[in-house]
């Protein structure tokens, strides 16, 4: 409902989720941009093939 109500292009909007049903959902939904906030420890974003795993926000920065 809010991408219709807002207008919102999902295939230029990013979803940051805690929690693999989180990725699925945004993955599910056409969202072009998902990112697993785990405990991993990295310098650089892992990509797993469909989504980002990153430790913190700031590394989700130079997708924006």
């Amino acid at each position: 409902k809010a991408q219709k109500d807002f207008h919102i292009d999902l295939h230029e909007s990013l979803l940051i989720g805690d929690s693999i049903s989180d990725i699925d959902a945004g993955i599910s939904a056409g969202i072009a941009k998902n990112f697993l906030l785990s405990d991993i420890t990295s310098n650089q974003p892992k990509y797993n093939g469909s989504y980002y795993e990153v430790d913190s926000l700031k590394k989700i920065i130079s997708f924006l």
